[in-house]
């Protein structure tokens, strides 16, 4: 492999060849032939990383068959991937719908689901004409942080139509209850994850978000224990649970930080601390938007509304607590200052 490669565009070029051989390709066609390998490699090498990448194809769901020679040469032994099982049909995809669909896969990144993504786009890719590249939109993925577990679980569950049960916090008052539900669907509004389903305990319609869910979800008896509502029912049960009146914040933002706020936001005419910008930002939960700002520390502060701001402050408070408890102190001395002032507001931190 040379180094100017990534291990990523070595396995599409390899599925690539792979694809368009009108018989089969021997080790040494691939070393010689395809983009990634050094064809003046030492065979052992080559051996090893051949293996590594054929391996990690299979793994990946790409049916790649081994065709042995009419004669007993080991080196005649070729390769090819079964088209029947690996075909699609003919995609007219340009380059940026190909980066639109690269950046999508970034959202299952480090998650159960991450190889059904990588494999779905591989296939994309390599069935695609465009051989333009498709990284302009490299760096700005999603991600899923906090939430795998629970959302593969759920997604299993849903599938097998079995209840769940786990516990949750409230989002008004912190408060932990253990939920059963029948889950009917997953979705996804506002930059978080939600399950709604048929809460057994309330004997109602509900939505749980979750990063709000602590500990384990528990799958609970048989298969095909409960049917799926009709479409119209699970859209308006996930609709009219989060149908909160959006509220505008006013927000500094310090110049070149907090990019995923500044997409969702716009300039506001309003003075700023230097180094920082103003923007307006419209948010629907409370709690949500708060935790998001004050993971930002002091590179997003908040002017306006105050509630806003002092619960953005409790938060800073409760971590600075949990330093000293643990013996670290990760605030500036200016930083602890202000927010251990209880009528303060964010607009007045540096």
């Amino acid at each position: 492999m040379t180094t100017a490669t990534p291990p990523a565009e070595r396995l599409l070029n390899l599925v690539i060849a792979l694809m368009n051989t009108s018989g089969r390709l021997t080790r040494r066609d691939i070393q010689q032939r395809v983009s990634g390998y050094a064809p003046d490699a030492d065979p052992k090498t080559f051996e090893r990383m051949f293996e590594r990448d054929k391996d990690t194809l299979r793994e990946l769901g790409v049916p790649i068959q081994t065709v042995n020679p009419a004669t007993d040469h080991a080196e005649d032994i070729g390769y090819r991937i079964d088209k029947d099982s690996y075909s699609l049909t003919q995609l007219d995809l340009n380059a940026a719908e190909l980066s639109i669909l690269s950046l999508a896969t970034t959202l299952w990144r480090d998650t159960a689901l991450e190889a059904d993504s990588t494999r779905a786009l591989t296939k994309l890719k390599s069935n695609a004409p465009t051989t333009a590249p498709t990284t302009a939109l490299a760096g700005f993925g999603p991600r899923i942080r906090g939430d795998e577990p629970s959302l593969t679980v759920i997604l299993d569950a849903i599938t097998a139509r079995r209840a769940i049960r786990f516990t949750y916090r409230a989002a008004s008052t912190g408060e932990l209850t253990t939920r059963t539900i029948h889950p009917w669907r997953l979705s996804s509004r506002r930059g978080g994850w939600y399950a709604v389903g048929y809460d057994t305990t309330r004997n109602d319609a509900r939505v749980f978000r979750l990063n709000r869910i602590v500990g384990h979800v528990k799958a609970l008896g048989p298969q095909g224990s409960y049917e799926l509502p009709d479409t119209d029912t699970i859209a308006h049960a996930f609709g009219q649970d989060l149908a909160h009146t959006p509220q505008q914040a006013t927000l500094a933002l310090a110049r070149g930080r907090a990019q995923a706020l500044r997409a969702r936001s716009h300039p506001a005419a309003t003075t700023a601390p230097h180094g920082y910008d103003a923007v307006h930002l419209t948010y629907v939960d409370e709690n949500d938007m708060s935790i998001e700002i004050a993971g930002l520390g002091a590179h997003a502060l908040v002017l306006d509304p105050p509630a806003l701001a002092h619960r953005v402050i409790a938060h800073h408070k409760a971590l600075a607590e949990l330093a000293r408890t643990l013996g670290e102190d990760p605030l500036p001395d200016r930083a602890r200052t202000d927010t251990t002032q209880g009528d303060d507001t964010q607009g007045d931190r540096p």
